[in-house]
């Protein structure tokens, strides 16, 4: 009989899991709009926070993934930016100092012409998209 008990219960509690476990948040839709991009690319954020990315070229959509990346983890990202340019010991104190000595030490210093050459096609018309509109960003905030 308790087994039966368990059982019972046990089945009524995973039919309850869903109810109980779904976020209260309704979705959000956050539209972008700013002269930087031609055919405004719309975030929409779920009830669970997924932000789902429409864009109507690639351009825009790598663009919004990259300010919805920022808007999440600029301080990651600031983090990255540091420990690639060794930059860390400005921010975190004298105990990175070595550290960041070895970045630069170790730091790329070939010909960019060369490297550049290399790039597949797609990549050398982006990156310089990307530059461009990340120039105009400050002006944004």
């Amino acid at each position: 009989m308790f087994i039966l008990l368990t059982y019972v219960l046990s089945i009524f509690m995973w039919a309850a899991i869903p109810m109980v476990a779904r976020p209260k948040t309704p979705s959000r839709r956050k539209q972008l709009s700013c002269k930087i991009f031609g055919n405004r690319p719309e975030i929409l954020i779920d009830h669970w926070g997924v932000p789902h990315i429409y864009a109507k070229n690639e351009a825009d959509l790598f663009f919004a993934q990259g300010f919805n990346a920022a808007r999440d983890r600029l301080f990651q990202i600031d983090l990255w930016r540091r420990r690639g340019l060794g930059e860390l010991s400005e921010a975190f104190g004298p105990a990175y100092v070595e550290q960041d000595k070895a970045t630069r030490l170790f730091r790329y210093r070939g010909d960019m012409k060369k490297e550049w050459a290399v790039v597949q096609r797609g990549c050398q018309t982006d990156c310089p998209e990307f530059r461009r509109r990340n120039q105009r960003l400050p002006k944004l905030a």
